[in-house]
């Protein structure tokens, strides 16, 4: 294989509108496939799940819904490029937190609260101006490092944070790398970064995405020559590192799972100045939804509407 053909193998991120909106259609149109094919053994879905995916539930932002998910990263992304043009002075941070008390067993991911994990979030960055969202990542291989479990969803967060200077960022990145652990051994919980305007919106892409992908984990080894005999061996080192790969037909169905009865304008979540781009947000991604409750559901006495639950 030439270096011009591996490269164009590598999976690259979500962070264009046409990238986007094209991998999410193609997982749709794979998982579709996989579901009506029905062979002895395949992962099936409750009819409940199913209806989430249904195009016509598009309007009550469930996670699992392809349309839902494209109709709402645009509604995010305007309102995140408004605030981009606000100010041509405020500087863009990029924050990922990955701690380890959220990562849960696959069977009983789809029962975790995010609101635990935003509420950790936001004591965490406190004092910060941001906007961010709740992701799943699937990892089928962590025995070595989850004794008993094999198959675990990493629940974590990417963030977008203005108007806060870098020497901040770094006492807060460290102070949280200090205190808590992630998955893998060797890894940061907390990465910062800051970015250009040009490349908020990417971002924000990347963080609304629907799961994309397989992580499988790997031990760090090390080259040891013993000098009296020659020998070479390669022990590992305690430390890991992971990679990644599309996920497969089945495990989107169950990534399904994990996600069933999940809400993106939930899963976005805000804190300082971002209140206020957050619920901006949410008026108007939720906007059809109240439109078709007032307009259709009023008229169907005892129907519970999504804003109760």
């Amino acid at each position: 294989m030439t270096q011009r053909d591996s490269t164009a193998t590598q999976r690259q991120p979500l962070i264009t509108w046409p990238e986007f909106e094209a991998a999410h259609r193609a997982n749709e149109t794979i998982r579709s496939r996989y579901l009506a094919a029905g062979r002895k053994g395949s992962i099936r879905l409750e009819r409940a799940v199913l209806d989430e995916l249904d195009r016509n539930a598009a309007k009550y932002l469930y996670a699992n819904n392809t349309d839902a998910r494209i109709q709402f990263a645009q509604v995010v992304t305007d309102h995140i490029d408004e605030l981009v043009k606000a100010d041509e002075d405020t500087v863009f941070s990029w924050i990922t937190l990955i701690p380890s008390q959220f990562v849960v067993a696959e069977d009983v991911a789809a029962s975790f609260d995010p609101k635990r994990l935003q509420a950790w979030a936001r004591q965490e960055l406190r004092g910060l101006d941001f906007v961010g969202m709740v992701e799943a990542a699937l990892y089928t291989n962590v025995g070595d490092i989850m004794a008993g479990v094999q198959r675990v969803v990493s629940w974590h967060i990417h963030v977008i944070a203005w108007g806060v200077a870098e020497a901040r960022l770094t006492a807060i990145r460290d102070g949280i790398n200090d205190r808590y652990d992630a998955l893998l051994p060797g890894v940061n919980v907390a990465e910062f970064d800051l970015i250009a305007k040009k490349d908020v919106i990417g971002k924000a892409l990347y963080m609304l995405k629907a799961p994309q992908s397989e992580h499988r984990v790997y031990p760090k080894r090390t080259e040891k020559v013993d000098f009296e005999t020659g020998e070479v061996t390669t022990p590992t080192t305690g430390r890991f590192k992971q990679r990644k790969r599309p996920l497969r037909p089945g495990d989107m169905v169950r990534m399904c799972k994990v996600l069933t009865d999940k809400y993106l304008d939930r899963l976005l979540f805000a804190g300082g100045g971002g209140a206020k781009v957050l619920k901006a947000i949410r008026d108007a991604a939720l906007k059809p939804l109240r439109d078709y409750e007032r307009s259709h559901l009023a008229r169907a006495g005892g129907v519970r509407s999504r804003f109760s639950l």
